[in-house]
């Protein structure tokens, strides 16, 4: 029979140029019938069950009528104990697919993790770009402002305050939009990891099912824990997203108050420096008018002998009185002479 059945397969083989397994299986079992029933049942236990228990049993009873002698006592022993055999293997095949069904749940979860922590980590440091970017806009805004000594900041327009005003506001609601972005971001990388978790326990629940290793209220039982775990793990996150969100708005807006407060005292000083700057430019103006004398010839200048002493300095001799009084006189009457003619000759 084997060897009819390896030459019908031959046959086949050169007509559709593919194997039969099917062929190979029966071939395999016609074998079994060149074995004892107790090599039967421990071929079935060192390499497992390669065909069911009814198949086997059909063997096993095949062999006991072959014999010249049946022995039914004989039979009913090897037929409980390939029950036996069969019923431990079912046992720890259904306990070796529950296991690797739990490894694969684990380990696809643990990929899940590992992508959703990485794009949460990308969109992290895409937003602290973004707030050291806008952070160093407003300083370099405010510094023409805040980093002015009091003679450059008198020297500012006062419309600057309003142009540096506006561009902080303009940065800080980029700023808060960032933010805001950034939290809605992770809140959808929170729920696609939620999801995903979802899904991978209800592929195994199914398989689960199929395998029957557990019973099934402790199969349910465990997916309800393990979703429930799932569930906390989410609302946790969600928290520390929702305090991390809050907490950057919160300090954008401190320091757009401080740097408001800073902007404030800075205009304080512009008036001072601006009031005095004015000041010494009157000053100045004036000075130059009492100081007209300047413009008459240098010779007039050189012929009035000034001393030692200048007019700043009192001197300390009569003879130095008399001649500091000889050149007031001579001073005061060219003045008097250029603003009566309109000349600047004597």
């Amino acid at each position: 029979m084997c060897r009819n059945i390896f030459a019908l397969q031959q046959t086949l083989t050169n007509i559709t140029m593919t194997r039969e397994l099917a062929l190979d299986h029966a071939r395999h079992y016609f074998e079994l019938f060149f074995l004892s029933p107790e090599e039967i049942l421990n071929g079935i236990v060192e390499k497992g069950p390669e065909f069911s228990e009814l198949e086997y049993m059909n063997a096993l009873q095949l062999l006991n009528r072959s014999q010249a002698h049946r022995d039914l006592g004989s039979v009913a022993v090897h037929l409980e104990r390939l029950s036996d055999i069969l019923g431990e293997r079912l046992l720890a095949k259904r306990e070796q697919d529950h296991n690797s069904t739990l490894d694969f749940v684990s380990t696809t979860c643990k990929r899940v993790n590992i992508q959703i922590d990485h794009e949460l980590e990308r969109e992290a440091e895409k937003l602290q770009e973004g707030l050291t970017t806008i952070k160093k806009k407003i300083e370099n805004g405010s510094r023409v402002v805040l980093k002015s000594e009091d003679d450059e900041l008198g020297a500012l327009s006062v419309d600057v305050f309003q142009t540096v005003w506006t561009t902080v506001q303009n940065c800080n609601n980029s700023r808060l939009e960032l933010i805001d972005g950034f939290y809605e971001v992770v809140k959808r990388l929170e729920r696609q990891r939620s999801k995903s978790f979802k899904v991978v326990l209800n592929e195994g629940y199914k398989k689960m099912g199929q395998i029957s290793f557990l019973l099934p209220y402790d199969l349910l039982d465990y997916f309800e824990h393990e979703i429930t775990k799932i569930n906390e793990i989410t609302m946790n996150n969600y928290y520390y997203y929702s305090r991390v969100h809050t907490d950057l708005k919160t300090k954008a807006q401190d320091e757009v108050r401080l740097l408001a407060l800073d902007l404030m005292d800075a205009k304080d000083r512009y008036r001072v420096a601006a009031k005095k700057l004015k000041v010494r430019e009157v000053m100045d103006s004036q000075l130059h008018k009492r100081c007209d004398f300047i413009g008459c010839p240098k010779e007039h200048l050189q012929e009035v002998d000034m001393g030692d002493n200048s007019f700043g300095s009192m001197p300390i001799h009569s003879a130095d009185v008399e001649l500091w009084s000889r050149q007031i006189k001579v001073c005061t009457r060219w003045r008097w002479c250029t603003s009566s003619t309109g000349s600047s000759t004597i």
